[in-house]
């Protein structure tokens, strides 16, 4: 039956039939175009992870962002560097950047999602919250991120941070929770660091108490008196 589907669509086509399909050939097998979300609406037109797809379009839930991130082709690649603001969801399972990396959409919560805190690709550290789209500490600890914000601006809301700062040639934003009263990397602040040897305390880079003279060397005793004898010689 399968081997006949692409004949019967031929023969819709050619006499004047709507040229909106169901069924097609995609290359593994004959597909169902307005319900499969791998080729939803044509062959390898994937719908986000998690995303259905009906009467050939994919039905992204109310309420959540499609991020756009990247995978890499091969174990241990890099993100790619080449421009990625123009790269779209729904375009197929297509390599990007001379078939480095693939693109990936799936879709989140941006004002709750840990992983996606505000935006995509932003992930909370450990023993915290997405609040209101911000990562939350616990009580009496800092958000502090490892680096200067991006020159260039925030990345777009939709748009992995990190393949962002990867076209930037910079280092990704790294985020954990600190308590800067006595942390000597944030002392008082974040990526304030105190000088080597110097310790943090109560919010303020201290430098270490001078080291205490040495006591002079104990006089020899006598084994016969049992009594301090003459100086060590």
């Amino acid at each position: 039956m399968s081997r006949l589907l692409p004949l019967v669509v031929l023969a819709a086509l050619a006499a004047g039939c709507p040229t909106s399909v169901r069924y097609a050939d995609c290359q593994a097998g004959t597909v169902d175009l307005r319900s499969d979300p791998a080729h939803c609406g044509g062959c390898h037109r994937a719908c986000p992870q998690g995303v259905p797809c009906e009467d050939g379009t994919c039905v992204v839930p109310e309420g959540v962002t499609v991020c756009r991130a990247v995978a890499p082709a091969e174990p241990d690649m890099p993100f790619p560097s080449g421009d990625p603001t123009n790269v779209a969801c729904g375009d197929g399972d297509e390599t990007y950047a001379d078939r480095r990396s693939v693109v990936v959409c799936t879709v989140a919560d941006l004002p709750s999602d840990p992983r996606n805190c505000g935006q995509c690709g932003r992930i909370c550290p450990e023993a915290s919250d997405c609040v209101g789209g911000r990562c939350a500490c616990e009580a009496g600890r800092t958000l502090c991120e490892t680096n200067e914000p991006d020159p260039w601006g925030p990345a777009p809301a939709d748009l992995d941070e990190r393949w962002w700062s990867a076209y930037h040639s910079i280092e990704p934003i790294e985020r954990t929770c600190v308590d800067v009263q006595d942390d000597r990397e944030n002392c008082g602040e974040c990526r304030l660091v105190c000088p080597e040897t110097w310790n943090c305390r109560d919010g303020t880079c201290v430098e270490p108490p001078a080291p205490e003279p040495d006591e002079p060397a104990a006089p020899p005793i006598d084994p016969e008196t049992g009594l301090p004898c003459c100086p060590p010689e």
